[in-house]
Parts: C-alpha cells; sequence; structure tokens
C-alpha cells in the first residue's frame, strides 16, 4: 500500500527543454487546481536531496509507482503509469514490458508515438 509521499520530478538539463516543460507544467496546474491545492502540503518537487534544477531520469524502486507526462503526436498530453513491472497505457489498456525511457528521457520505440515530457510524479 502507498503512503502519502507524492513527488514531482523535472527532467536533468530542462533548460533545453524549458519551453515545453515549462509549457506543460503550467497546463497541468492550471487544468487540476484543486488536486495542486490537495497535494500541496504533502508534495515535493524533485527528490530530497536532489537539485532543483532536474536530475536524471529513473525507473520506479519496487515500491513506486510513477505517473509519467507524455505527448502524442498531435499535441496531446496523456498519462502513462509505471511501476517495477512495466507501463500501463489507459488510453488502450495496454501493459507492456518491453518500452523503456533512458536517463535523457528518451523513450524507446515503438512507445505507441508518445514522447516524454521530462515529467514524471513518483508515487510512494
Amino acid at each position: 500500500m502507498f503512503g502519502r509521499t507524492v513527488t514531482v520530478n523535472v527532467i536533468e538539463n530542462s533548460a533545453a527543454q524549458s519551453t515545453n516543460c515549462q509549457r506543460i507544467a503550467t497546463m497541468l496546474l492550471t487544468a487540476c487546481p484543486q488536486e495542486v491545492a490537495r497535494c500541496s502540503a504533502d508534495a515535493t518537487v524533485n527528490a530530497p536531496g536532489r537539485p532543483t534544477t532536474g536530475f536524471p531520469y529513473a525507473a520506479p524502486a519496487a515500491d513506486e509507482v510513477q505517473l509519467l507526462c507524455v505527448q502524442n503526436t498531435a499535441g496531446g498530453m496523456h498519462w502513462l503509469t509505471r511501476g517495477a513491472n512495466g507501463f500501463y497505457d489507459p488510453g488502450d489498456a495496454s501493459i507492456n514490458n518491453g518500452w523503456s525511457i533512458g536517463t535523457d528521457g528518451t523513450m524507446s520505440a515503438p512507445l505507441a508515438g508518445y514522447g516524454f515530457t521530462g515529467i514524471w510524479i513518483v508515487l510512494k
């Protein structure tokens, strides 16, 4: 069972992606003001001890689930979940253990036409 630890992460070198990351973060915060208020007391930005400028992406630990913000080829936003045993796409209910994301945020093919935005939430 998960506790109440919520961490919102931004990938390292996000300055190179700052326009895209900032636009996406602004969209998410604007679209979900009640969720932001509900989580803000318990949420942190980037893992404790990590730089505020971002850090490399890493797969979830055994006791974590990640919510990955992705963008499809048409420019729409979507969420994928990732646990220690693979990815889940709620859009088509598929489970895939062959997908991967590099530390630089590069997603492997054929990730259904998604591109990782560099923003992910860790639930622990």
